[in-house]
């Protein structure tokens, strides 16, 4: 029974993945850690880094899982399709992290400049100046990312070349 499993084509390779994904939430947990000590003395770092935690919960995994897919055998059955998919939510998740890396700077940012003062003048300058650039940075994230995964398939890599020039 156990000669058989081994013998399973797809044994190997989802051996690594079951590896592979505890591996980079163990390296997501350690490094959250790490750069939430590091960034507290700067308060728009600290966050962004708020922002993405669970953005690159999702990211690193996914990392980890397209390497894992990459490495196997290209004649594994359905290896491509597998690969396919993961590189779309892995190119979704990194969209999703982006956006939130600048939303959270933004957001540090317009925390670091109180509007709850005598003259807030300054404050308002901030807050505007910071969602406009959020916005649009944003804006041009999610076009970028709708983009790529357009470019991912075949029939629609003309669209999202296009898409992401005007990008």
């Amino acid at each position: 029974m156990l000669l058989k499993l081994i013998a399973y084509p797809w044994f190997g390779p989802l051996l690594a993945a079951l590896l592979a994904v505890p591996l980079a939430l163990l390296a997501h947990r350690v490094a959250g850690l790490v750069l939430d000590r590091v960034t507290r003395s700067v308060p728009a770092l600290h966050a962004m880094l708020l922002a993405i935690k669970r953005p690159a919960q999702v990211v690193l995994p996914l990392v980890a899982l397209q390497l894992v897919w990459q490495a196997a055998p290209d004649d594994l059955r359905f290896i491509g399709n597998v690969r396919h998919h993961n590189g779309l939510l892995l190119i979704a998740a990194a969209t999703w992290l982006a956006v939130g890396a600048v939303s959270g700077f933004a957001e540090g940012m317009v925390k670091q400049h109180p509007s709850d003062i005598r003259d807030n003048l300054e404050a308002r300058r901030v807050l505007t100046q910071a969602r406009v650039l959020a916005r649009t940075a944003n804006s041009v994230l999610l076009v970028a990312g709708a983009a790529l995964v357009l470019m991912a398939f075949p029939g629609a890599r003309p669209v999202g070349a296009s898409l992401l020039a005007s990008a």
